[in-house]
């Protein structure tokens, strides 16, 4: 009698390290992947969710240096997270890193590598991802999704033929004609699925490579493809998916209103806070002030008869009463005002002069 196959080891690595300067901001005193989002989670919780309910025993997370509420928070909620990979400051990369990890053998040898970003809100199945990896045979797959050409700038593009990756360019200024399907393009969403094997061979490769950033992106997913042909496995667009890496899609993303659902997936609450019609909120809101279409960090204390709109107020942060913000305010100090909105980092205090003028002041 035959036996069966072996289950191959699977091991997942989260890559947190990014500092997020896309979001700052936001990310003034913490990393990209701890951002509040919503009313109760942190972007990271998100991916890690998807992990959990993929089963997926083996997780590290990948963090920059010093990062501590991001560490913190992820000992505090995610007992599914078995290393915290604090990066060295002298590892540039996101490559490095993970061919560090390797190195040390974090993954204590696994068979299949899956690699995942940490700054995307969604919801889809994990599992079935690996399960078509594993059924094509293949030593590499990428997630991808399709996507009008119009809006895939800020995205790898990839050309597929009969479902494998045979060329890629990340984040074109204009679109080759040869990766449009009509008026679509098929995008990089940043999950990989790898064999150990194939991974540590193409990461040491681009290692010695001087000229390199050591970035997926840039660097490891166009090297892969001249020397094999990665597996494109397919998203359906329709699925919950979002990229937040930028002050805009952060925005957009809370306002649409598919997202307004995020309380019914499966994502435990890491945060307290509420939806309170157009506002998101993680702090208390006094009934004399009147705020619309904003998005309110943790630990915020906001005066008495303020009147706020499209603004995001970032964690720690104290808005003395009587103030009225919205994004043509006029403002000293380190605020951002972005196209959507207008945004108050962390850790500030906004206050009022004798002669009316706003200041926005560390705290």
């Amino acid at each position: 009698m035959l036996s069966s196959p072996a289950i191959p080891s699977v091991h997942v690595f989260v890559m947190a390290r990014g500092q997020g300067h896309r979001l700052f901001p936001l990310t003034k005193n913490i990393c990209k992947p701890a951002v509040p989002f919503g009313t109760s989670n942190r972007i990271i919780d998100f991916t890690l969710a998807n992990v959990h309910n993929a089963n997926l025993k083996q997780c590290s997370v990948l963090t920059p240096y010093k990062a501590l509420t991001l560490q913190n928070h992820l000992r505090k909620h995610w007992s599914n997270v078995g290393n915290i990979q604090q990066s060295s400051p002298t590892v540039v990369g996101n490559a490095l890193s993970i061919l560090d990890a390797l190195e040390k053998n974090l993954d204590n040898h696994s068979d299949i590598i899956g690699i995942l970003p940490s700054d995307h809100i969604s919801q889809f199945d994990l599992a079935e991802t690996l399960k078509q990896h594993l059924l094509q045979k293949s030593k590499a797959s990428i997630l991808c999704m399709k996507m009008p050409s119009n809006k895939c700038g800020s995205f790898g593009i990839l050309r597929r033929k009969n479902h494998k990756v045979n060329e890629f360019i990340e984040k074109p200024n204009s679109i080759p004609t040869r990766f449009k399907e009509g008026t679509d393009c098929w995008i990089n969403i940043g999950i990989y699925w790898f064999s150990r094997e194939l991974l540590i061979q193409i990461l040491r490769q681009d290692a010695h490579n001087a000229d390199s950033h050591h970035d997926f992106g840039h660097n490891i997913i166009p090297l892969l493809t001249t020397q094999y042909l990665p597996t494109a496995i397919e998203v359906d667009h329709q699925q919950a998916w979002r990229d937040v890496g930028t002050i805009k899609s952060y925005w957009n993303t809370h306002w649409n209103t598919s997202f307004q659902t995020i309380s019914q997936w499966n994502v435990p609450q890491t945060i307290k806070g509420e939806l309170m019609g157009e506002v998101y909120t993680m702090s208390t809101i006094p009934t004399s002030t009147h705020i619309s279409q904003c998005i309110i960090h943790e630990n915020v204390k906001v005066g008495e008869r303020c009147h706020i709109q499209k603004t995001i107020i970032g964690s720690n942060s104290i808005i003395d009463r009587d103030i009225t913000l919205h994004p043509k305010s006029t403002i000293i100090g380190e605020v951002k005002i972005a196209e959507e909105c207008l945004i108050i980092p962390s850790s500030t205090h906004i206050r009022k002069r004798m002669d009316g003028t706003l200041i926005c002041a560390p705290l």
